[in-house]
Order: C-alpha cells, then structure tokens, then sequence
C-alpha cells in the first residue's frame, strides 16, 4: 500500500536529494520494452514466408536496440480459448534466457517459423548504450515498479545484448536520417522497418510525414513496414479498424499493423493483431 512504502521513499528523496536532481536535469523517460515482441516476432514471422531469403530489420526509435534480437527470444503464446486444456504455443529460441509469455486470445494461428535476419540496425535520437552500466540502470529505473516481470527479462534481455554483438543503434532522427540509414541496407536483403510506441511521441504533421518517407523509400525497393501503436495516439499513420469494434475501442489496447509497399504495388495496410501495450496478452487477425 502507498502509505506504507511512501514514508522510506520520501526518505530517500531527502538523503540523495542532490543525486536526483542531477538525474532528473540530465535523463528523460526512455524504455526499451522488449514484450511488444511477442507481437512483432509473429509479423516478422509472416513476412519470412511471403519474402523468402535473409531479412534486414531497421527498428526506428531502437532505444538500447533490445528488440532487435527479437529473433533470439524464446516465446510462449498461452491459448486460453483451447478446451478442456489451455494450449501452448511456442517460438524463437527456446534455450533463451529471455523468455516471452503471452495469453492468446485465439482468432488464427500464425506460423512461427524463425526468420531468418542478416542485418539489423537501429536508429533514434538518444541511443542507450546496452553496455555501459549506468545506460543500463536507468533503463530498468524507467520500468513500472509494480511490474517485477518486466524488470527480470530487461535484465536478461540486456545481458544478451552484452554476451552478444549488441545491434548497431546509430544517433539520428526516423524521419530526416531515415533515408540514409536504409541506403547501407545490403540490396540482398528483404527490407523491414519496425516501430513499437514511438509515433506518439511524434506530432500528426509527422506522423504523416514518416509515412510519406516510408513510401519513399518503397519507391525504390520493396519493403515490409510492421508496427505497434496505439491508434488514438497515431492518427497521421495508415492504421485500419480492428475486426473487433469492442476489442479495437479497449482502453489501451495496441494496433499491430503490417504494410507492404513496393514500387508497382499500391500500398495495403493490414491490421495483424491488437496486444496489450507490454505484450501480455495478444489477438492475432493475421492477414485477411
């Protein structure tokens, strides 16, 4: 209960009052939520199959460029619908120490085959470094305290990234650096760009404006534009209505969207899933 932990917490406050001022005037709220994968691994699934070959994935607003090893993570989708016994359905890498658990609310089932990923790299305007310390814990200082689910798959999801070559997260803006990050893009590659809640921080005249630098981009080759946003938040992206009114109006409830854009084919956005905003639970539409 709040009045229980708050009489230590103010006591904190006062006897590193001058540490957290410094803190507050040099960092800003910045996450790396890694259970929106759950999500996006399943699009990133369904596109290996309709582009076979090596997939490069460029995730806009990386943060600390977690979610770039999505395909690294070991993934459990609970169907609860499945009767008399709630069946399981599993993903990724399953000897991963980061482990992703979700409840499905069964409306399709999609083809969890590992895509195959040749290239990956990240972009925002203030990278975390995964491998200095305090980058580290400031990004578990920015997890919800009452989440302590969370805080342990950062925590495994960061020492992956440190047993590992780390993704290259370089400093930029997604709409005026975009063009030019993917211009290194191997042209062997299937391109794909991914966001999860990064638009809202965006104004709608931006929003708009990354959507016009995507089809840019798909001008010259084709590329596989996967999303989780929250729709009310996003109005300036191309994201259509959730095949559950009820579902698609829920508080707080997350779009997942697959565009595919080519230089002959006219754009069609497809409304693959709606999650909840940290992955716990996941409604899977598929592509109609």
């Amino acid at each position: 209960e709040p009045l229980t932990w708050y009489p230590h917490f103010a006591d904190l406050c006062r006897r590193h009052r001058r540490r957290i001022e410094d803190l507050l005037a040099t960092r800003a709220t910045q996450t790396n939520e890694i259970g929106r994968c759950s999500a996006l691994f399943q699009v990133l699934c369904t596109v290996a199959g309709w582009h076979p070959g090596p997939l490069a994935v460029v995730d806009l607003g990386a943060s600390a460029g977690l979610n770039l090893l999505l395909d690294r993570f070991a993934y459990c989708y609970v169907d609860l619908t499945s009767s008399p016994i709630p069946s399981v359905l599993g993903g990724g890498d399953p000897d991963s120490r980061v482990r992703l658990t979700t409840t499905l609310h069964a409306w399709g089932r999609p083809d969890l085959t590992m895509p195959p990923v040749a290239w990956r790299i990240g972009i925002d305007r203030s990278p975390v470094d995964p491998l200095d310390d305090e980058a580290a814990l400031w990004l578990l200082a920015c997890q919800w305290p009452e989440h302590p689910e969370r805080f342990e798959r950062l925590r495994h999801a960061l020492a992956l990234a440190r047993s590992t070559q780390a993704p290259a997260v370089v400093r930029g803006d997604v709409i005026d650096d975009l063009g030019e990050l993917v211009a290194t893009v191997p042209e062997d590659t299937h391109l794909c760009l991914v966001h999860s809640w990064v638009a809202p921080y965006l104004s709608e005249t931006h929003q708009r404006e990354l959507h016009r630098v995507v089809a840019g981009i798909a001008s010259t080759r084709p590329v596989s534009w996967m999303f989780a946003e929250e729709p009310f938040e996003c109005p300036g992206l191309p994201i259509p209505p959730s095949p559950d009114p009820h579902l698609g109006r829920a508080k707080g409830a997350t779009a997942v969207v697959l565009v595919e854009m080519d230089p002959v084919r006219e754009a069609r956005p497809r409304r693959m899933a709606d999650m909840h905003p940290h992955g716990r639970w996941l409604r899977w539409w598929g592509a109609p």
